[in-house]
């Protein structure tokens, strides 16, 4: 059925907007010098249907792509749970009233800065980097900086020194998180000439890379623990460096498939664990 709600879980993609969300809000929290539950509530709803909208239009975009993958083919949109004109109706207007709400709720910066996400994802990774260059996880991963860089600003009307450091973590966190389950599913980026990395270089050599972004991943990690320096915020770090260097050795030691995708999973709960251990910090302040 069309108004399914169950079908608009993969429209929506919830668990990657409630993530993106967690580390605007945890940002947010952070820098505010007082919060209240009203306005982390209010940060919560639009910082979701912010991400959301970006995720509903890229989904529109991607059809084509998704039709011929054995991971996405059964997304709403191309198996037709969703008739794919619903997408842009529902994701413009999510778009532009959580724009508009976060300029009146917040500040001027805040609300551009998500607009500056939105349109990056959508309209240059989605539109253009993914179909045309392997390095669109890395120039694209840019949009993913954009939650805490919105959460601090929201909070505080400017840029911080931990807002870019968290953005890094995320920066260097994406290309080798999602470069891992591109080797998972190698063959499908062929089928659909979508240039991912390890579509378009052997598995050595994308192995090599991932290695290299876990490295500087780990490098944005330590670096940050000078600013966030309270002892809850460094036991996450060093959970976090450790499911980091895990990850790593078991893939450069088996590289193959299955412990390509043993690494994707090792790797996810890392940002969750960096930013709960940001509002974990709030406790000692």
């Amino acid at each position: 059925m069309v108004w399914s709600l169950p079908n608009y879980h993969g429209l929506f993609k919830p668990r990657s907007s409630l993530l993106l969300t967690y580390t605007g809000l945890s940002a947010y929290m952070y820098s505010a010098e007082k919060t209240d539950a009203f306005s982390v509530l209010l940060f919560i709803l639009l910082g979701i249907l912010a991400t959301m909208s970006a995720n509903t239009l890229n989904n529109y975009f991607d059809r084509d792509i998704d039709a011929s993958m054995s991971r996405t083919r059964n997304r709403p949109l191309p198996s037709g749970l969703i008739p794919s004109t619903y997408a842009p109706l529902l994701g413009i207007p999510m778009i532009v009233i959580s724009i508009l709400s976060f300029t009146l709720l917040f500040n001027a910066l805040s609300a551009l800065l998500v607009l500056f996400g939105c349109v990056y994802y959508v309209g240059f990774y989605t539109l253009y980097l993914k179909r045309r260059t392997s390095l669109n996880t890395v120039i694209g991963g840019l949009s993913g900086v954009i939650p805490p860089l919105a959460g601090w600003t929201a909070a505080t009307g400017g840029l911080g020194v931990g807002a870019v450091l968290l953005g890094a973590i995320i920066f260097f966190w994406t290309p080798s998180h999602f470069w891992c389950l591109a080797i998972r599913f190698r063959d499908d980026y062929v089928k659909t000439r979508v240039p991912m990395l390890p579509s378009q270089t052997g598995l050595t050599e994308s192995i090599r890379w991932i290695v290299i972004f876990n490295l500087l991943t780990a490098a944005s990690i330590t670096v940050s623990t000078l600013f966030f320096d309270s002892l809850i915020y460094r036991v996450s770090a060093l959970a976090a460096l450790a499911l980091i260097i895990s990850s790593s050795l078991l893939l450069y030691r088996k590289q193959d498939n299955a412990s390509a995708w043993r690494s994707y999973k090792i790797s996810s709960p890392i940002l969750i664990i960096i930013f709960t251990g940001v509002l974990l910090s709030l406790l000692t302040l």
